[in-house]
């Protein structure tokens, strides 16, 4: 009889070691492992943050941005979750993008919605085998004559120059786009438009020295390794308590109202959009090309100028 019942107690112990097992969530995460993919992307110029790299995976729709050590994960989601709950099968590009850098794909092949096991560049956890390398295209370096500003008296106007070079930093020919205005009678030839002023305090306040609808979109050529310089020269106006900032020409653009402050100022230039996938671009934002709209959230490595502006208000 006591054998019996040792046998019944140990019989009721294992039971309750495994419904524990069964019900304990740490022992159901080790069964169900999250997927996803990550990396490293490195600049080839050796930047010291390699944050804000564009990250997406095509087909998917999923996207991210690289953090201060230029790493990255995007979260695959289950397979019920993909392609109406049949799993996503073949080969995906995953788009890398900064917009003066040569954009770079790696492709991930799934099968029924998992990491395949045949892949180029992933292991089976889906870990990057190698730091991805973006080539730089473009350096993009803004410098104004004077850090300051000054206006202490209505009627005295100053003026700001401002000086874009560009310089190729790759052994082949590409394009960029910017704008251009033509001057007015008796002038002629065109001035370079589209200088943006973004706060420091509140970088989401952002003005745009404009240019007119009529504008023209030109296309810029750069040889292999050569330097180009975009040249801006505009006044600010201070008069009947309104102070603006116009083009030095007073072209008919629409001039901004402008407050004391702190500011960063960069150009306005397009790159070459044919090998960014629209489906990457729209996926940033459906006005990305749009410079009072989507512009500012293209992903983008610069040199900007900094400017202090009292207009002693």
């Amino acid at each position: 009889m006591k054998i019996r019942k040792n046998s019944i107690n140990i019989i009721l112990i294992l039971t309750l070691i495994l419904s524990s097992c069964i019900s304990n969530p740490f022992w159901q995460d080790d069964d169900i492992k999250e997927k996803s993919i990550t990396g490293k992307i490195v600049l080839s110029d050796n930047e010291d943050t390699c944050d804000s790299v564009f990250v997406w995976l095509e087909e998917f729709n999923l996207s991210t941005y690289t953090d201060q050590n230029g790493e990255f994960k995007i979260v695959v989601p289950p397979v019920e979750s993909q392609n109406d709950g049949a799993g996503f099968n073949g080969d995906y590009k995953l788009y890398f993008w900064l917009a003066n850098y040569q954009i770079f794909y790696a492709t991930i092949s799934f099968s029924n919605g998992e990491f395949a096991s045949i892949q180029s560049h992933i292991n089976e956890n889906g870990e990057f085998l190698e730091t991805v390398n973006l080539q730089k295209l473009l350096s993009i370096n803004t410098t104004i004559i004077g850090d300051s500003i000054e206006i202490k008296t209505f009627g005295n106007n100053d003026k700001i120059y401002v000086t874009v070079n560009l310089t190729s930093n790759i052994n082949s020919e590409f394009s960029i786009k910017t704008n251009m205005q033509s001057l007015p009678f008796p002038y002629k030839g065109q001035i370079h438009t589209g200088i943006i002023f973004e706060s420091l305090s509140d970088p989401t306040i952002k003005s745009v020295i404009p240019r007119q609808n009529s504008c023209d979109i030109v296309t810029t050529r750069f040889l292999p390794f050569s330097q180009i310089d975009m040249n801006y020269e505009f006044e600010i106006l201070a008069s009947d308590n309104i102070r603006q900032i116009c083009s030095k020409f007073n072209v008919q653009y629409d001039s901004f109202n402008i407050s004391s402050g702190d500011y960063k100022v960069y150009p306005y230039i397009l790159f070459p959009t044919n090998e960014v996938p629209d489906g990457l671009m729209n996926s940033i934002d459906e006005n990305l090309l749009n410079i009072r709209d989507g512009y500012f959230n293209i992903p983008i490595k610069r040199d900007d100028a900094v400017i202090t502006i009292d207009l002693g208000n």
